[in-house]
């Protein structure tokens, strides 16, 4: 499944606007193609360092099974933004710089999360220095 860029900074968007530090994620025995796209998605984040798994706790076919809505979970985790993942949100939520990051890193190919990271921060840096008329290391 090739990684969608859009999407991981929907997610983290949406984890760190959430009034909870702490959110989860039920890992469901059949799930469906979103709820797939959506999960590996949160495994890149965690790759990344963007988010960290404070809990998780995994269900065997012997152990009673939870069930939600009649569906059958196999995961539950738990987990927060790390300060990277918050660096990643502050930098990239601004659509317009968002939008630069990509433009920036398009004709490169997969381009890794830090590395958009990072373009993003120049691009803030660089907005800060033309504001407040100092440089910003």
């Amino acid at each position: 499944m090739k990684r969608d860029d859009e999407l991981i900074r929907r997610l983290l968007i949406d984890l760190v606007e959430s009034p909870e530090a702490y959110s989860e994620e039920f890992i469901f025995v059949t799930m469906s193609a979103e709820e797939k796209t959506r999960s590996y998605h949160l495994e890149l984040l965690l790759d990344s360092g963007f988010i960290l798994i404070q809990d998780e706790r995994r269900f065997f076919i012997n152990d009673e099974m939870p069930r939600e809505e009649g569906r059958v979970f196999s995961r539950c985790r738990t987990f927060r933004v790390s300060n990277d993942g918050q660096d990643f949100y502050g930098a990239t939520r601004d659509d317009g710089i968002w939008k630069k990051t990509k433009e920036s890193a398009s004709g490169l190919g997969v381009v890794a999360l830090g590395i958009l990271k990072d373009i993003a921060v120049g691009l803030v840096k660089h907005q800060l220095t033309e504001k407040l008329g100092i440089p910003i290391a």
